[in-house]
């Protein structure tokens, strides 16, 4: 085909696809019949195979229309004036892909301020309508919104008229993270992987589309040719999600772009992956990506997917798809429906298929949305928990179910015959129900009658002992009161162990507000076993249990136990959800926190947030966990998050606990931070003595959170300039850590690094360095040698060591810390370009220029795409060591 033909095909198949439906035949009847054939046949390809926002015209050649692919590109070449040319600070050097309404290119930067090549999106000239723009740009602002590993990321966005390149009309672009990968489908079967390896490649399918949901964008175009795989010699492969063009935006931040979106994708969504609801034009929610999802893995573990939609009408593929059940993937392998994986005999592939993943893969595609997984975590989770040899939680139809949906079908034989035995059925079982119901709530009611009755006993002959007549002088201290209660306890309520561990827990919780760690670890631990005892493992009270040992190992620093534990308590909680499920989020997401992972500590957070509202009754652990994310936000530098995340965090303790509450000081220190990073020193010095003032009333002087606000005190005068008076809150801070926690606790390191930044900065660098290396050995001993807080600590050493003049010490220093944060964060993170500027610094100190330019050039990479502030102390000092 021409060039010249190609150009009239594609301007009726962009004009077809623009048209109404009762507007298209009229077009094709007008066009020369060569060319309305080769439109028809691009339309049925369309219609098997859409590709989104920007399709490549490659994927011609794999629907068999390889004459018309080789055409466009011929074409391309021939009138393609953009090549070469600017856009932005970008220069275009090759042509990737293009579709109906825009093209994809291969761009590196122009202006020189470093090498980076990227993949920038334009949109196609005279399609630049108001309402195509904004939706070009909703796709830049749903991009923008994320960061995840597995998302390509946005690098920039413009329009042409910005950088010079095209003089025309001006027309928006985007430039993305250039993703050098091949469809995870093609990946999977060139690679010959097992059925395991597709199902962790998968899993980090999900965890992109999980971080998209959490940032309420639902993708609505989730297939092969948008999830590529990029695998380089020596390195895991890495998957990475593209194209949000058509996505929906749940985000009321972001809702000027949302109507705009949803008019537009129904147009542009790919049927063969699409789930029913969205081919019926009905509100499209997270199950319409966990619908594909599903398609998607059928496809990954079969070779085909679940239904044949190649010849189909549309009307045709409605049906299909919503009202037909597909094989399971162990039968469409056995039958020669799907063709199989190669390197897999298609009898052990469904051997290997049957159960479970057959089970997983039905549950993510049922029709009904509600019926699916309730979020792609649970799905992953189901997918990990096979890989793990444990029980999946999905379950197939139940006969109930397949029953009511024939019924559903066949009411008028059916009711007639089955209504009177029914009616006679339903009024025995009722009736029996009834009866059951009766009895149960009796026997409830008297046994929480009895344990009333004992708790009371109890605790007023307990509370008794504090009466100065009976006391005769023995002045009781709530540290003793408790002491004697938990010595009363297993002798007075021998025979009720249940009401034991309640009272156990109350006490655990008392000793734990008092610092007694150890003591609440206990407590915990024999309300635990009583519970265990009585009522077994799979009672809820017993997972709740298991998180309140969890919590107290965690307290003591014993982080790797702290772990286990947790996530046999979250295994156990989640069948049952709500509530004590969120609690347990959040106590697991501190220690994730703590144990430097902070993607899965914010994932964490967000989950327990979705389970509870701002109402009465759930306002301070919302409050709790608000608290939690925000300090994680602000550590992560998205300080706007996390001062709206701590001041709600604020208002929610104070409405439900009072302004004098000890919760309450936490969010006044964490509202302090960040109004000293806001520059308000003055309201920052004021949250900071009412969070101190407020701890010390609630819990006395020598309590573990009083440390905590002391500490922050001190970092407050650090960074007012006045370092001698940050010395006396670091010690007392210490002090009190080393008696309540141990003087190799993690948490002691804290104020060591305080006393030794208040050194520093008076220039006493013997006694900086002393603390320092105190507080490295503590965190090396209680974290382990590759920590991320490791790395923290001996960059401060470093830091030192360069005012001692041993930069070679500090060299070494600072690159073991760029080893640990490369490996926990990866080499694309802020903190590890932070650790490569510094030691780029280091290194042109001491004449290493090469060395020097390679780590800056680096670090001012990543600065410059993260738009970080450091992205000018980087290039000043590559400007200071150009050859």
């Amino acid at each position: 085909m021409t060039p010249e033909r190609w150009q009239q095909v594609e301007a009726l198949f962009d004009a077809v696809l623009g048209a109404a439906e009762s507007e298209r035949a009229a077009l094709l009847d007008a066009a020369e019949p060569t060319v309305r054939a080769e439109v028809e046949r691009l339309l049925a390809a369309h219609d098997a195979e859409d590709d989104g926002f920007l399709a490549p015209v490659a994927r011609l050649g794999e629907l068999g229309l390889q004459d018309l692919a080789d055409a466009a590109f011929a074409q391309d070449e021939d009138r393609d004036d953009l090549l070469g040319t600017t856009v932005g600070a970008y220069r275009l050097v090759q042509r990737l892909g293009r579709g109906g309404m825009g093209t994809v290119y291969a761009a590196e930067r122009a202006d020189g301020a470093f090498r980076q090549r990227v993949a920038l999106k334009l949109i196609r000239r005279g399609l630049d309508t108001d309402d195509l723009v904004q939706r070009f740009r909703a796709e830049r602002q749903i991009l923008a919104s994320m960061s995840h590993k597995n998302i390509a990321r946005l690098l920039d966005g413009g329009s042409t008229g910005e950088g010079g390149g095209d003089n025309r009309a001006a027309r928006p672009f985007l430039a993305m993270e250039y993703v050098e990968g091949e469809p995870i489908t093609a990946f999977c079967d060139r690679q010959r992987l097992s059925v395991e390896a597709r199902l962790r490649l998968f899993l980090d399918v999900c965890a992109a589309v999980q971080h998209a949901h959490q940032h309420l964008v639902v993708h609505r175009d989730l297939k092969p040719s948008n999830i590529l795989v990029a695998s380089d010699a020596g390195n895991a492969p890495t998957v990475k999600l593209l194209d949000f063009g058509v996505a929906k935006l749940l985000n009321p931040g972001l809702s000027e772009y949302a109507g705009l979106v949803t008019h537009h994708a129904a147009r542009l969504l790919t049927p063969a992956y699409a789930s029913p609801e969205q081919l019926r034009g009905q509100p499209i929610t997270t199950a319409s990506d966990l619908y594909s999802l599903g398609v998607l893995l059928a496809e990954l573990l079969t070779g085909a997917r679940p239904y044949d939609l190649t010849h189909a009408a549309p009307a045709e593929v409605e049906r299909i798809v919503c009202e037909t059940t597909p094989a399971p993937p162990s039968q469409q392998v056995t039958s020669g429906e799907a063709p199989g994986l190669p390197g897999i005999e298609a009898s052990a592939l469904a051997k290997r298929l049957r159960g479970d993943l057959d089970t997983i893969v039905a549950m993510a595609m049922r029709k009904e949305p509600s019926r699916r997984y309730a979020s792609v975590e649970q799905f992953a989770d189901d997918l990990r928990r096979h890989l793990d040899g444990l029980p999946v939680r999905a379950l197939p139809d139940e006969v109930g179910y397949r029953v009511r949906k024939f019924v559903g079908r066949h009411r008028v034989g059916v009711a007639a015959a089955s209504l009177v035995a029914a009616l006679l059925v339903v009024f025995s079982i009722v009736t029996a129900i009834q009866s059951q119901r009766v009895a149960e709530q009796a026997r409830i009611a008297e046994r929480e009658r009895d344990k009333a009755a004992e708790v009371s006993a109890f605790l007023l002959d307990l509370f008794a002992q504090a009466n100065p007549a009976l006391a005769r002088g023995d002045t009781l201290t709530a540290q003793a009161l408790l002491d004697r209660g938990a010595a009363r306890l297993t002798r007075t309520l021998a025979d009720q162990p249940l009401v034991q561990a309640d009272l156990l827990d109350v006490m655990g919780t008392a000793y734990e507000r008092m610092g007694q760690y150890a003591a609440a670890e206990t407590q915990a631990r024999t309300a635990l076993a009583l519970r265990v005892r009585h009522l077994g493992l799979a009672d809820t009270s017993v997972a709740r249990s298991r998180r309140r040992v969890a919590e107290a190992v965690h307290w003591q620093g014993r982080y790797e136990e702290a772990d286990t534990l947790y996530r046999a308590a979250l295994d156990a909680l989640r069948s049952s959800g709500g509530r004590q499920l969120a609690e347990a989020r959040t106590s697991y997401g501190a220690l994730r926190a703590d144990l430097g992972d902070e993607e899965q500590a914010e994932h964490l957070y967000r989950q327990a947030l979705i389970a509870l509202p701002p109402v009465e009754g759930a306002r301070a652990a919302r409050g709790r966990t608000l608290n939690n994310l925000s300090i994680l936000l602000r550590r992560q530098g998205r300080t706007d998050e996390a001062f709206a995340a701590q001041s709600e965090a604020l208002r929610l303790r104070k409405a439900a606990l009072g302004n004098d509450h000890p919760d309450v000081a936490q969010s006044l220190t964490g509202l302090a931070i960040l109004h000293y990073g806001r520059g308000e020193p003055d309201e920052s010095t004021r949250l900071f003595h009412e969070a101190l003032d407020v701890s010390r009333a609630a819990y006395g002087p020598d309590h573990p959170q009083v440390a905590a606000m002391l500490i922050n005190l001190g970092g407050l005068y650090l960074r007012l300039g006045t370092p001698e008076r940050a010395e006396a809150p670091y010690r007392e801070a210490l002090a009190i850590r080393e008696a309540t926690l141990g003087p190799r606790h993690a948490d002691v390191a804290q104020p060591l690094e305080g006393l030794a930044d208040s050194f520093e900065e008076r220039d006493l660098l013997d006694e900086a360095e002393r603390h320092q290396r105190r507080a490295l050995a503590i965190r090396r001993e209680a974290l382990g040698m590759r920590h991320p807080r490791v790395a923290l600590s001996l960059l401060l050493l470093a830091d030192i060591a360069k005012g001692q003049e041993q930069d070679d010490t500090a060299a070494a220093l600072q690159r073991e810390a760029l080893s640990i944060r490369a490996d926990a964060f990866g080499e694309t993170d802020g903190r590890t370009a932070y650790a490569q500027l510094l030691l780029a610094e280091t290194l042109a100190e001491t004449g290493k220029a090469a060395q020097a330019r390679t780590l800056a050039t680096a670090s001012l990479r990543v600065f410059q795409a993260t738009a970080d502030a450091d992205s000018t102390r980087a290039a000043d000092l590559l400007a200071t060591l150009v050859p």
